[in-house]
């Protein structure tokens, strides 16, 4: 009798292994890797956690609660009003701006969490040259304000950790190290583009 459980047990180990277990395989490309991203965490050229631009800040609000907090983001340009977007952690993902004509609407989204990723698995945290392996035509341009740089690409704003006070720049005179530190969707490169 003592060797029935024993015999039982071998038999239930065996018949486990059968199974083969599946592997996992990444595909890649000499221009960019394609990686799985968590479909709550994909940033679009539009949309960012199911919130689309020109959508009512309120339709925001009523779906992630406590978890969009109203903040002022100080700027050289002046205070604006953001609602920051926090996961359950508690870490920022993104914040929505409304727009001054309309401010029940959300005009732009800045997604600044590295977790939150484009289909080509760009995002906050990347650089300029794995932009480049996506987008190797983009376009980088500054702001004469405040120096803000920013890579156009794909119906993004990629703004880089480097200030230019000019329009477009040479990409020749960027480090291809120089940090992506927020991706944008304001919705002008996508009717740019007609993405």
């Amino acid at each position: 009798m003592k060797t029935l459980p024993i015999f039982l047990s071998t038999l239930l180990f065996f018949a486990a292994c059968k199974e083969k277990p599946k592997s996992l395989s990444l595909s890649t490309e000499a221009t960019a890797i394609k990686i799985a991203v968590d479909s709550t965490l994909l940033i679009q050229p539009t949309i960012f956690r199911g919130i689309k631009l020109d959508s009512k800040l309120a339709d925001a609000q009523k779906k992630f609660g406590k978890l969009l907090k109203k903040e002022v983001l100080q700027t050289g340009e002046g205070d604006f009003d953001i609602f920051r977007l926090y996961d359950e952690k508690g870490s920022p993902l993104a914040f929505f701006m409304a727009t001054e004509t309309k401010p029940y609407l959300i005009d732009n989204i800045t997604v600044t969490s590295e977790k939150a990723q484009t289909s080509d698995g760009l995002s906050a945290g990347k650089n300029l040259g794995d932009l480049l392996a996506v987008y190797p035509k983009l376009k980088v341009s500054g702001s004469e304000i405040e120096g803000w740089t920013h890579a156009e690409a794909g119906g993004y704003l990629f703004k880089l950790d480097t200030n230019f006070w000019e329009g477009n720049i040479d990409i020749k005179r960027l480090n291809k190290k120089t940090k992506v530190i927020e991706v944008l969707l304001n919705g002008f490169q996508v009717e740019k583009e007609g993405l």
